[in-house]
């Protein structure tokens, strides 16, 4: 089966999942049926060193799926859908261009927008720990510490930053009282023959 044929099937799980065929860093083309939505690499994953520093506010499933909140009727929603190609575009240039701050400002842009229409939707996904930590974040660059979040639907914070800055950043987020998942962009899916246990 063709890369793309995967991103495809893939979709059909879960949206997100068709991200996670192509390698290293991926765009979602919308698409208007089954056939014309999938993912697209943009660039390969040892292209730009950037870390994601996953902080863990709560691990439970979330009550309410993010497709559920965007489905309800939203006066934001139309709003949110005429910047969300300005920000992709953003983002693209940030990644092309290795363009760290450009790629950070319009990903947390982004993120902040999603939610502000989830929640005019009732869906609060913000724990007062999640904004703790988006606030630490703003500290930190604020200190010179270069770093941005996003968050996906649910309380746990992605902080983005460059090898230079993260060993500081997971220290400040430690002192927090807070688990920390390490991820930085991936190779494209494969077929793995070795057992993990």
């Amino acid at each position: 089966m063709s890369e793309k044929g995967l991103s495809i099937l893939a979709r059909l799980g879960s949206g997100s999942a068709c991200r996670s065929i192509p390698d290293g860093f991926t765009e979602w083309l919308t698409g208007t049926c089954n056939d014309d939505s999938y993912s697209v690499s943009i660039a390969n994953s040892e292209y730009f060193e950037i870390y994601d520093l996953i902080v863990m506010v709560k691990k439970e499933k979330k009550e309410v799926s993010s497709t559920a909140g965007m489905e309800k009727f939203n006066p934001y929603f139309y709003a949110r859908l005429a910047e969300v190609n300005e920000n992709l575009n953003f983002v693209r240039k940030g990644i092309i261009e290795k363009n760290f701050k450009l790629l950070g400002t319009y990903a947390e842009k982004d993120c902040i927008s999603m939610h502000t229409v989830m929640m005019n939707s009732g869906l609060f996904y913000w724990e007062p720990e999640t904004l703790k930590i988006m606030k630490e974040v703003w500290n930190l660059r604020k200190n010179g510490i270069e770093c941005y979040f996003t968050i996906d639907a649910g309380p746990n914070v992605h902080v983005l930053c460059l090898h230079a800055h993260k060993e500081k950043v997971k220290e400040r987020i430690s002192e927090l009282n807070f688990e920390i998942l390490e991820s930085k962009p991936g190779g494209k899916a494969r077929v793995i023959k070795e057992d993990l246990f």
